[in-house]
């Protein structure tokens, strides 16, 4: 498992948590406007792919 955060807004808060659910995302929390969540090795470079189609960056922790 590794850590990994993202920023997010208010309004997309919602959207953004139901798409790292399906992923498959562990311990998500939400903290000054960044969610904080575990994935499995096995699926981060789909996620990783997935971050950047849409523009958005992901950071390991």
């Amino acid at each position: 498992m590794k850590r990994h955060k993202f920023k997010t807004s208010k309004k997309l808060k919602t959207i953004h948590r139901k798409m790292i659910v399906n992923f498959g995302a562990e311990n998500i929390r939400y903290e000054y406007e960044h969610y904080y969540f575990d994935i499995k090795t096995e699926k981060v470079e789909s996620l990783q792919a997935h971050f950047k189609k849409i523009g958005l960056v992901l950071l390991e922790v």
